[in-house]
């Protein structure tokens, strides 16, 4: 991804998004901006419990902004983290593709499906178990 992020920048495709307080860079977004899209790709922002929202307002600002400079689609990329689905009612579903050639290339095809659904549904658990635990702590 390194050389197609240096390719980007080179290009004029990648931005970089922060939101601050006084001198302070408190939540940082890099997006892409290719084709009448912004794609988010990497999001950051300081740890203390009083900036855990500030990633969400960076994000509906960016927004906004895409909208008003004419973009059509600001695209989350992959992954099913539930704050995505409060910008928006629409949803597109991501597939995975995996083919394999001969029976070693089948073997290893169903043994990369397994391991990917299993790792979903661990992801999946691990976030249900910190949103609890957020909850509690709230």
């Amino acid at each position: 991804m390194a050389a197609g992020f240096a390719g980007g920048c080179a290009a004029d495709e990648v931005v970089v998004h922060e939101l601050g307080n006084d001198n302070l860079v408190v939540a940082t977004v890099t997006a892409f901006e290719v084709a009448g899209r912004v794609s988010l790709y990497q999001s950051a922002r300081l740890t203390d419990r009083r900036w855990r929202d500030a990633t969400t307002v960076l994000l509906a600002a960016i927004i906004d902004d895409a909208c008003a400079r004419g973009f059509n689609e600001v695209d989350f990329l992959r992954g099913d983290e539930p704050y995505k689905g409060r910008f928006t009612a629409d949803h597109r579903e991501v597939l995975r593709l995996v083919a394999g050639k001969g029976a070693v290339g089948r073997i290893g095809g169903v043994t990369s499906a397994a391991t990917s659904q299993v790792t979903q549904t661990a992801i999946r658990r691990i976030r249900q178990g910190r949103s609890t635990i957020g909850q509690w702590k709230a």
